[in-house]
This record gives C-alpha cells, sequence and structure tokens, in this order.
C-alpha cells in the first residue's frame, strides 16, 4: 500500500476523531451562539448513537456491494455533514447535523481496516495496525485543545469547515487505490435485520446516553428505552439464525478466535476511558494543579498506545505470531489501573504517570492483534462484518462501560460525602451538584472542601478499583485466543 493511501485512510480516520474530542471543548461556545445550554448533550448522544449503530451495517454492505463506494460514500456523507454543522443557523439543525456526522463517521471506522484487508495480505498488516489507535489517542490529547483554542481565538463553527478540505483530500487520496469489486455472488441485504439491529440497538445506547444525565433512570422515555431495546434484540437474534445472509452473522462467533478476540476487546473497551473521564478532575482538586496540568497525566497513555502498537504490528509481521501479546497487555493493563486505584490524597507525578502509561502499554499491545487475527480467521467475502464486528465490540463496550462508571461513580461519592461530610455542612448541595464542579467545590469552607475532596479521590479510586476486573475479564478472554497461522495471500 503506498503513502498516499496511507495518507487518506490516516486522514479519513481523523475526521470522526478529532471532531468528537474537539466539540467537547468548544460546547459552552456552541451554547452562547445557539442557546440550549442544557441540551448541548444532545450534540454528543446523537453522534454516538448514529456511529454505533451504524457500524456493523457498513461492514456488511462493503462486503456486498464493494469497499470502494461503501468507503467514499462515507467520507462524502461526514464532509457534506460537516458542511451543515458549520453553517449551522440553529441548534436543532446543529443536531441533525452531527447525526448526519455520526452516520458517515460509522462508515468511515468500520471501512478503514477493511480497506487495508483489500490490498495488504494478513501476514502484513500488522504493519497498518497502529492506524486507528495512534489517530484516537492523538485526537483524544489534541481534540480538546485544538477545539478550545478555536472557540477562543476565531469561532466554533471552524471545527467543522476544516473538514472540508480534509474530507476531499481522503477522497482523493483513496478513490484509486483499488478497482471497485463488488461481489460477484448473488448475495441478499438482510433488510430486515438491519432494521431489527437499528431499532434496538439504538434504544439501548440511547437509554445508556440519557439516563442519569439528560434523564433520570427511572424516566419513563429511559424505562421505555430498554424494554423497546431489549425485546426487538431478542428478535434481531432470531432473525440473524434464520437468516440466509444475516448483517451480524453471529456464526462467526464459533470461530473461537473471532470469539475470543470480541470479547476481549469489548472488555478493555468497557474500561480504557474511566482513567481520562475521571483522572484529570481528581488531580485538579486533589493536588490543585490546573486543568492543563491535569490533562497531562494522560499523555503516557496516548504515547504509550501509540508506541507499543506500532512495535508490537511490526513484530507480529516478522515473527507471524499474535497471541502472546494481547495476554501481556491484558496484564499491563491490570496494573495500570491497580496503580491508579492506589492513589493517596499526595500523588506523585511519576506513580501516575507509570499507571496512565501501563494502561497505554496494555492497550497498544492488544491493539494491533484483534483485527488482524479476526480477519485471518474467516473467509475474505466476510472481513468487512468481522472488521465490523471488531469495532462494534470495542464501542458497546465503551458506550456501555462509560454509562456504568457515570452511575458507579454518583453512587460512590454520595456513599462518601454521607460517611465523610454531614449534610448540613454542605449547604444543600447534593452530589449532582459537587460531582464535577471544581470552582464550587473550591468555593466551600476550607475543612468541608477538604472532606468533599477526600470523598471524591475515595469514590474515584473505587472506580478504578472496577475498572481492575474488567482489565482481569479481558485476560481471562485473552487467554482463550488461538494462534494460527496468518495468511501470506488475499484469499477470495
Amino acid at each position: 500500500m503506498n503513502r498516499r493511501v496511507l495518507a487518506g485512510l490516516i486522514l479519513a480516520m481523523a475526521l470522526p476523531a478529532l471532531d468528537l474530542m474537539a466539540l467537547g471543548a468548544a460546547a459552552p461556545a456552541v451554547a452562547d451562539d445557539l442557546g440550549r445550554l442544557d441540551q448541548v448533550a444532545w450534540l454528543f448522544v446523537g453522534y454516538q448513537l448514529a456511529l454505533v449503530v451504524s457500524v456493523p451495517l457498513y461492514g456488511k454492505l462493503g462486503d456486498l456491494r464493494g469497499r470502494r463506494v461503501v468507503f467514499l460514500s462515507s467520507v462524502t456523507v461526514f464532509t457534506l455533514s460537516s458542511l451543515l454543522a458549520g453553517v449551522a443557523w440553529s441548534f436543532p439543525v446543529l443536531v441533525a447535523a452531527r447525526v448526519a456526522q455520526g452516520l458517515g463517521g460509522g462508515g468511515i471506522i468500520s471501512q478503514t481496516h477493511a480497506v487495508i484487508a483489500d490490498l495488504v495480505p494478513p501476514r502484513e498488516r500488522g504493519n497498518y495496525s497502529w492506524v486507528t489507535p495512534t489517530v484516537w489517542t492523538i485526537a483524544a490529547f489534541m481534540g480538546p485543545v485544538f477545539g478550545g483554542a478555536l472557540a477562543e481565538h476565531a469561532d466554533w463553527r471552524w471545527i467543522f469547515l476544516l473538514n472540508l478540505p480534509f474530507g476531499l483530500l481522503a477522497i482523493v487520496f483513496v478513490r484509486d487505490a483499488f478497482p471497485d469489486q463488488p461481489t460477484t455472488e448473488s448475495r441478499s441485504f438482510d433488510a430486515a435485520g438491519a432494521v431489527m439491529l437499528v431499532v434496538s440497538y439504538g434504544a439501548l445506547v440511547f437509554a445508556v446516553s440519557v439516563g442519569g444525565d439528560l434523564f433520570e433512570w427511572s424516566h419513563p422515555a429511559v424505562v421505555a428505552s430498554f424494554l423497546v431495546g431489549g425485546i426487538v434484540l431478542l428478535g434481531f437474534l432470531a432473525q440473524e439464525l434464520r437468516s440466509a445472509d444475516p448483517v451480524m452473522p453471529l456464526r462467526m462467533l464459533r470461530v473461537p478466535v473471532v470469539r475470543s478476540s470480541a470479547a476481549t476487546t469489548f472488555f478493555i473497551g468497557s474500561v480504557n476511558f474511566f482513567a481520562v473521564a475521571f483522572l484529570p478532575l481528581m488531580l485538579q482538586l486533589v493536588t490543585g494543579v490546573g486543568a492543563t496540568q491535569a490533562g497531562l497525566a494522560i499523555l503516557p497513555t496516548t504515547a504509550c498506545i501509540a508506541l507499543a502498537s506500532t512495535i508490537t504490528g511490526r513484530v507480529v509481521v516478522r515473527t507471524g505470531h499474535y497471541r502472546t501479546w494481547p495476554i501481556i497487555g491484558s496484564a499491563l493493563f491490570v496494573a495500570g489501573y491497580w496503580v491508579l486505584s492506589s492513589l493517596d490524597n499526595a500523588p506523585a507525578t511519576w506513580v501516575v504517570w507509570s499507571g496512565t502509561g501501563l494502561l497505554g502499554l496494555g492497550m497498544g499491545m492488544g491493539s494491533p492483534v484483534f483485527m488482524v487475527a479476526m480477519q485471518n480467521a474467516v473467509p475474505h467475502r466476510d472481513v468487512g462484518v468481522v472488521s465490523a464486528m471488531a469495532m462494534f465490540a470495542r464501542n458497546t463496550g465503551q458506550v456501555f462501560g462509560v454509562a456504568i462508571a457515570g452511575a458507579l461513580f454518583v453512587a460512590r461519592l454520595g456513599h462518601h460525602l454521607d460517611r465523610l461530610v454531614p449534610s448540613e455542612r454542605l449547604g444543600g448541595l447534593d452530589v449532582d451538584d459537587l460531582r464535577g464542579d471544581v470552582d464550587l467545590i473550591r468555593s466551600l469552607d476550607p475543612a468541608v472542601e477538604a472532606l468533599v475532596v477526600e470523598a471524591y479521590r475515595s469514590a474515584v479510586t473505587d472506580v478504578f478499583t472496577i475498572a481492575i476486573w474488567g482489565g482481569v475479564l479481558s485476560l481471562i478472554a485473552a487467554a482463550t485466543i488461538p494462534q494460527i497461522p496468518l495468511r501470506d495471500a488475499i484469499d477470495n
């Protein structure tokens, strides 16, 4: 694969990754311009819902209709919807544009590795396995800086408008990379399964995304979404078992490599954002550092993911053996959260960085293996579906894991506040008031502030302790991944 094509794939992957992270920092500016401060979360819920639900659909369409048309269409949808977001004249229009971006982004992230699989045999794919983890980790670190700078010194709309030239470049670089070769087999699209997947998974993702945030968990909309999602999910599973060519073939789970790799990446995905979500704010409260310095605590994770995924991928290419890497990676992942769960009231920088660095090494060692191993274990005709399955497993873990972590943190913070601080000393403030407002906590009486900070630290380390068990489950699943020879050619 030449550098021009690789640059196009990286540019395409960077579009949804950078947008997601950048908008978080610019959300207050968006609210000031278009109003609806209390509804800003919909910009992220709508995007996430459309992205996650569409991933398996694009995987199947790529196998049926050819990768080229599906990938380029996804980039085009994302680019055009970015233009709409950049000129949005009202909040509902911006939300609609974000949903459209999610639909385009789902195609991009599901097809990138499938495109690589069309061009590179399994034995050599480790050389390109760094693309997704490196792009997403760089976006996680640079996105908030990028979005905040544009919102402060220019206009938040440029977060979206700058996607236009980069999206066009990605299309130009990739469009002639390979001929469009849809399958010559007579294969039908499982429309019923696709509809049931969108409805069931969409309802469940909606429920966990808005529950405890936009709505209480007991809100009728959340309860109804869980019920509808669960019932339709059962129908979807029945449909996939009887369909001649299902949109998400459950038969693939009978392949040991696919089953174990998907489980491992699901468990890692379910807890890999815990540190990013809770550590910087905890450090601000406990150590008194600023937001920028606290954010640097995640830098070792970013650097180690990029480094470990690149080295591991090359070693896999040279040796042809991949089985040991996710096992070692999961063990390091567990060690990283063990270090973070042990942080005291005055954590040394090297201790914090060692914990986040171990997390990065663990994720970086596993990332190159899962996609390559799963693609290698199935016929090439199913490479799009199995690639989407890998991304779907990770995304599912992240969506549900973050929701569980948020609910767990609120519960543990409430427990520790009740244990440490008499309610009358909080002046009517509750967990919802205190869980993310550094300035409010700093404004408390010093004696009360110290107790609230201790409650906050204890709640966060409780969450990290739970994350250890997610890592242990990933380690158990990784230990069951079998080693099979990597193919030296692209088989049809």
